[in-house]
């Protein structure tokens, strides 16, 4: 079997959703399993597979055709130009996750900004994709971590050391009740699906779901399921922010497009100001931030 052949069958065989490309992820896991870059692996499309090679392709492939997202396959997702560890203890960090980091750096970076002088704390932070990102942007950066899940602080743990930045701080906490202190920033990429969207997810995706094995590589319900509306986390976290912003500190936060009206109005409410929304690559209103008094 050539690369070319191995990179057929896998776009053959894997599922299609609006978040998956089947020939990317095949040429994902084709690379993996050669131990080749995705450029390498492209500039030869003739070489041949060894028996060995095959096998491990065949078997990868075969657990993503029945639903095993690629990046609990091959352990790594890569966010912002860097290769960040995943798996099923955390979610798969998204493109559209970038926006929300585009938004913080925006503000840390502005003109008459404190720059690297700036706290900033990230809730439901999973994987760490966000304030690790953050704190290799902005060297020196004051960033700290939080999240409710132990199972995702083993995560966190493992890329803040694979990252090198060990000066980004940890607490295990129940969105901000147990961090310390008021920041210059929050940020956060809250569950906010409904229950009807991660059951509408599980069936697009495809795979056993429900069964024994299926529990083993479904990115965790903790860090999809927002509740009613996919709206209960994202009203706590407006809720709680104020009391833990110093003056003129910003909120920055990921939902759907859907609940962007929604929110606009809850940080209002909450006494925000200048809150607007911020587009993703595909035009869509996915982040929203504003800031707290002066």
């Amino acid at each position: 079997m050539t690369v070319r052949e191995a990179l057929s069958l896998g776009s053959s065989q894997f599922p299609q959703t609006p978040e998956d490309n089947p020939r990317l992820e095949a040429g994902v896991l084709l690379a993996f399993c050669l131990g080749l870059s995705r450029e390498k692996l492209l500039a030869c499309p003739g070489r041949e597979l060894s028996p060995g090679e095959e096998r491990a392709y065949r078997a990868l492939a075969a657990r993503r055709a029945r639903g095993v997202p690629s990046a609990y396959l091959t352990g790594r997702r890569e966010f912002y130009g860097r290769e960040f560890y995943v798996d099923p203890r955390v979610l798969i960090p998204r493109p559209d996750t970038e926006t929300l980091v585009e938004a913080a750096l925006e503000i840390i970076n502005r003109p008459g900004g404190r720059g690297a002088e700036t706290s900033v704390v990230d809730i439901c932070t999973g994987s760490g994709c966000i304030p690790l990102t953050l704190a290799w942007e902005v060297p020196g950066l004051k960033s700290a971590a939080a999240d409710i899940s132990p199972a995702a602080a083993c995560v966190f743990a493992l890329n803040r050391r694979l990252l090198r930045r060990p000066e980004t701080a940890f607490y295990l906490s129940d969105l901000l009740n147990g961090v310390p202190g008021r920041w210059d920033l929050i940020t956060a990429n809250p569950p906010y699906l409904s229950p009807a969207e991660i059951e509408e997810k599980r069936r697009r995706e495809g795979g056993p779901w429900g069964s024994a094995a299926a529990a083993d590589w479904e990115e965790p319900e903790l860090a999809l399921n927002g509740g009613e509306g996919g709206l209960k986390i994202l009203r706590r976290v407006i809720a709680q922010s104020p009391a833990r912003l110093n003056p003129g500190g910003w909120l920055v936060m990921e939902g759907a497009p859907g609940q962007m009206n929604f929110l606009r109005k809850a940080m209002a409410e909450e006494g925000f100001l200048g809150v607007e929304c911020v587009p993703d690559l595909a035009g869509r209103e996915r982040v929203i931030r504003g800031y707290y008094g002066k």
